[in-house]
């Protein structure tokens, strides 16, 4: 599934919002529903996943399916869940002019093959909410050596057209990969759909109420903390009884954003950052939006989500990246 293999090769690194401390189940009106979790029992998943990245008038779409088995079981004071993905296609298209000779969707493609049937454990605490990837170290060395490898593919064809030496490729790939491939960096990015897909575990919200509440994220830049908002929401849903539509967005406080940019603006110069040329903390401010809202269908008697999408916009000056990811309840397995 994408969220956690195609995001993470792609080296993009998505927001992981905090959970709701401040709710609290069992007041009058609120609806719960169990953890799905036991021994046995695995969820398939169809997923897909699109990725549009818009820059100085060029656009580059990476779009994906595959299908997704979570697994789930008690374990200690929580759970342990096993995500794993198959049958896994990716599509590149507006690479060409930006890649020259090197053909990215022969590179992806053959990445993507390389992930076929990786493994990430998940824990999750006694509530059901994540709390962290388990085998993060044998992940992070997996998905170093596929990326070594996608880069690898591309020295071999441009040493071809260009006067590459080898020496200076490995250290510009050591440079990067330290940058795009930390446990840091990884972690956020193999947990982004985890997170979000356990979210809502165990219910404990009144149907109709918006909660909201703040926490910290960060820029898109120079990773300075800002505050975000959230809010979540719950109803029954009125086509199938006993089912339940929830929704969770959270964003970027705009006061939040325009502080910390005005903060910045002295220490950023056009020589590290050009797009910031030119332009004032007002502008730069209005130009940044991170957000992402997560819609969901969770089955009430069973506390299954049947259905989950996801959309997150990254706005940067000239930059737009919008990345939607939908899961859908193909089959339950076991008890």
């Amino acid at each position: 599934m994408k969220a956690w293999w195609l995001a993470t090769l792609l080296a993009f690194a998505p927001m992981a919002a905090a959970q709701d401390t401040a709710q609290e189940a069992g007041q009058a009106g609120e609806v719960e529903w169990p953890l799905p979790w036991v021994q046995g029992r695995t969820l398939v998943y169809a997923d897909e996943y699109r990725q549009v990245s818009t820059r100085d008038g060029m656009e580059v779409t990476i779009e994906g399916t595959s299908t997704t088995h979570v697994e789930g079981a008690p374990k200690g004071d929580g759970y342990r869940q096993r995500w794993r993905s198959e049958n896994m296609d990716i599509q590149v298209r507006g690479m060409e002019s930006m890649a020259g000779a090197i053909d990215m969707q022969a590179v992806m493609t053959s990445a993507a093959k390389a992930l076929e049937g990786m493994v990430v454990e998940v824990d999750l605490d006694g509530e059901g909410a994540y709390a962290g990837i388990a085998n993060l170290d044998a992940l992070v060395g997996r998905m170093r050596s596929v990326m070594q490898g996608m880069f690898d593919d591309m020295f071999s064809t441009l040493r071809k057209h260009e006067p590459v030496q080898p020496g200076q490729w490995q250290a510009f790939v050591e440079a990067l990969l330290a940058q795009i491939a930390s446990p840091e960096v990884l972690e956020a990015g193999l947990s982004e759909a985890p997170l979000a897909f356990n979210y809502m575990a165990g219910g404990g919200l009144e149907p109709g109420r918006t909660y909201s509440f703040e926490d910290e994220g960060e820029l898109p830049f120079g990773n300075a903390p800002v505050a975000r908002s959230h809010q979540v929401r719950v109803a029954a849903a009125a086509d199938a009884p006993g089912k339940y539509d929830a929704t969770w967005t959270v964003a970027l406080d705009r006061n939040a954003v325009r502080d910390a940019v005005v903060a910045m603006m002295d220490e950023v110069t056009a020589a590290t950052m050009p797009e910031l040329e030119g332009l004032g903390a007002d502008a730069l401010a209005e130009g940044i939006d991170v957000s992402t809202t997560v819609v969901y269908r969770i089955d009430g008697a069973t506390g299954i989500v049947e259905r989950m999408r996801m959309k997150t916009t990254k706005r940067f000056a000239d930059r737009l990246e919008v990345e939607t990811l939908g899961m859908t309840l193909r089959e339950v397995r076991g008890p």
